[in-house]
């Protein structure tokens, strides 16, 4: 039934057992006439909203088209399926690379409905062979891709300075975690209104069944925790190496986000034309620690057939014609051969990786109760074909890998109709186990599942939200989550957390502050009331010091800390606390948020990596501070990459340390802060010096990352 006092569905819906949900006409309905950002969870029907507003607009302009982008040909097809199964529309047509160009012409000319993918499209409006003049709507799907050099920006920005009619509509489940990526989305698709929802939404609620979760910790053998410590150490070799050229790294964790930094701008030099030795060796050493790192990764975070694979893949390309001396003096280094030989006798034995047995456990369990169904995402193709193998002797499973059509070097991917196949088979009961990569997260149409198993953790809360998605839709999921303690992939999964809860304060605040976010809120909560002053009326005042003691000291907490020794403490003195999640364990008091932490948990997360992840969170919070508790010295050795750490957080994001003797003495700062006014942080800045040719001109390309040594 439709939800009384909403408007009716557009003439060209089909009525025939089409029902939209109510959320799905709120959306709708606010959507008609301002460009709109659908934020929606995977699997709740935002290609339903986008349907409904193409029927309107056909209807008011039946001259003009409805264009729909998607980022790959499978998406397309299934919004073409999706579009024609609730609208009466003729001549609906997918367009894309596959198809001639004077044939795309024509179809654009003769069709009324385009879907198409956004590379398409583009090469088309470059040679001119039409423009988007009569285009009334356009959808971009997966709306978050709206950055960089991504041909939707392109695309939006042809669209609004041709059509007759221009109303733009972006879908996405994630619009991205940093208020930088948000922003550049929202300015690209010229977006003037966003529409968000969640699980918790009160007109999505009654849709979901909810998701229950769990994390399964698992710790590597000593086997390949010691082939693990050959290829770090051989890494560190090469990084070591580099300071010959002025290129020196402090700390034996630098994040390979900045080993990649680096290399781009050593690539850069090289293609402007400064071709000198010095740069070219010094490219090569660097490629070379980032190819051990990522051998190691492999085998810390996927196993040991993944790990070995890619080594062998390594080797490979070095016997090529043409391969690069540093590659070929890499596949000669005795701690490379080493490890790959301990890697062939651990495959020998039977090892793979410890999360192994766990996911054969969960997949047997989770198909106990008939035609339930298990999705298990990895991130690399080669873990997906060995857990695949892996999984077909279990009792009841019926499995398939699942993957990208794009090929990666001698490498092919699966074709269309294979992944057609498999899905196909997956909805029937033929196969009840998909084990995946990417290409499922995002839009595909597969089928609820029972349970969801993450093999390997990523640092993105697009993905993650993608990923959970696929379960708790139609009946109650569950999600399992497994973790390589102490790797990259323990960092990985907190980090996507994290940045799951800045996406969510983001689209929040865009709404409730700058831009009228509906999140299932009436038109009233954002009204002031008629003859309301919002101003402070004269004789009364709202500062600090005017306030109770009881208003003064309340603070807002983590459910996370409930029942821990420092609430007794801060009880107590008489604070009071609203518990709240806040996405980790904080405190907020006013502006400040506060993380209590252990030396040792301090030591943890710098050696993780995880540290400065946790700094930039709390930041979009409020103002962090981390009190740390312990009689002995925050850092129990003389080494200089932890201390350098942590002067680049208190100097470069103006976090402060704060020592502290335990629970009692910590919640006694946060009760002096919460009974007075904050007065706001002090910031220190400071410069670098470059001596080096090389460091020079990384340093005025803009280069080297925080990570690298003061003197480079």
């Amino acid at each position: 039934m439709f939800v009384q006092g909403l408007p009716d569905v557009p003439s060209f819906m089909k009525k025939s057992g089409f029902r939209p949900r109510e959320y799905q006409l709120n959306i709708y309905s606010s959507s008609l006439r301002e460009n709109t950002l659908v934020v929606l969870p995977t699997g709740l029907g935002k290609t339903v909203v986008a349907a409904m507003v193409a029927a309107r607009r056909f209807q008011e302009y039946p001259d003009e088209k409805i264009l729909v982008l998607a980022p790959t040909r499978p998406l397309a097809e299934q919004h073409l399926s999706a579009f024609r199964s609730m609208l009466d529309i003729p001549d609906m047509k997918v367009l894309t690379g596959e198809v001639d160009p004077e044939l795309r012409k024509w179809q654009w000319n003769h069709s009324s409905v385009l879907f198409m993918t956004p590379q398409a499209l583009r090469n088309d409006l470059e040679e001119g062979r039409y423009d988007l003049s009569d285009v009334c709507f356009a959808v971009f799907d997966e709306a978050h891709h709206a950055v960089g050099d991504y041909p939707y920006v392109y695309i939006a920005a042809r669209y609004v300075k041709e059509a007759k009619h221009p109303l733009i509509m972006g879908l996405t489940a994630s619009p991205g975690h940093t208020r930088e990526h948000m922003d550049e989305v929202l300015s690209n698709l010229f977006i003037t209104h966003v529409e968000a929802r969640d699980e918790k939404s009160p007109d999505v609620a009654p849709y979901v069944k909810g998701v229950r979760e769990e994390r399964v910790e698992v710790t590597l053998p000593t086997e390949m925790r010691q082939v693990a410590w050959v290829l770090e150490s051989l890494s560190k070799k090469y990084l070591d190496r580099l300071s010959a050229f002025g290129i020196r790294f402090r700390g034996d964790n630098v994040p390979t986000k900045y080993l990649l930094n680096v290399q781009q701008k050593l690539r850069a030099q090289m293609e402007s034309g400064e071709r000198d030795s010095s740069t070219y060796l010094a490219y090569g050493l660097l490629n070379n620690a980032i190819r051990v790192r990522h051998a190691k990764l492999l085998l810390e975070v996927e196993g040991v057939s993944s790990a070995l694979a890619y080594m062998e893949e390594i080797e490979s390309e070095a016997e090529q014609e043409g391969s690069t001396r540093s590659l070929r003096a890499l596949v000669r280094e005795e701690a490379w051969t080493n490890a790959r030989h301990s890697l062939e006798a651990l495959k020998e034995d039977g090892v793979e990786h410890p999360k192994v047995p766990v996911l054969r456990d969960a997949v047997r369990n989770g198909l106990k109760e008939k035609g339930n169904k298990v999705l298990v995402f990895a991130h690399y193709r080669e873990t997906a074909r060995v857990l695949a193998s892996l999984l077909q002797d279990v009792d009841g499973v019926k499995v398939a890998p699942f993957m990208g059509q794009a090929a990666r070097g001698d490498e092919k991917g699966m074709s269309q109709k294979d992944q057609m196949r498999v899905l196909e088979d997956f909805r029937e009961g033929l196969l009840n186990v998909l084990v995946a990569t990417q290409v499922a997260e995002e839009g595909l149409d597969i089928e609820n599942c029972d349970l969801v198993i993450f093999y390997d953790n990523v640092p993105s809360a697009i993905r993650l939200i993608q990923r959970r998605g696929r379960t708790g839709r139609k009946k109650e999921g569950r999600l399992l989550v497994l973790v390589a303690k102490g790797t990259a992939d323990e960092s990985y999964h907190w980090i996507s957390v994290r940045r799951e809860g800045v996406m969510d304060r983001l689209v929040s605040r865009k709404g409730e502050v700058a831009r009228g976010v509906s999140k299932g809120k009436g038109l009233e909560d954002y009204v002031v009331p008629e003859g309301a002053n919002t101003k402070t009326d004269k004789g009364q005042t709202n500062s600090m010091e005017e306030m109770s003691g009881e208003e003064r000291r309340k603070i807002e907490v983590d459910q996370r800390l409930r029942g821990t020794r420092l609430l007794a403490e801060l009880s107590g003195l008489g604070v009071s606390c609203e518990f709240r999640d806040l996405g980790g364990e904080y405190i907020k008091v006013k502006d400040a948020v506060v993380r209590v932490l252990s030396c040792d948990s301090v030591m943890g997360l710098l050696s993780s990596g995880s540290l400065f992840e946790e700094a930039i969170f709390m930041k979009t919070l409020g103002k962090p501070v981390f009190i740390v508790e312990g009689n002995p010295p925050l850092l129990g050795s003389e080494e200089p990459g932890p201390r350098s750490s942590l002067m680049a957080i208190s100097l470069k994001y103006g976090v402060p340390f704060i020592p502290s003797l335990g629970p009692r003495d910590s919640a006694l700062y946060i009760w002096a802060w919460a009974s007075r006014e904050d007065r706001g942080p002090r910031v220190a800045f400071y410069k670098t010096a470059f001596t080096s040719k090389v460091g020079q001109r990384l340093y005025q390309g803009g280069g080297g990352g925080r990570f690298l040594k003061r003197e480079f």
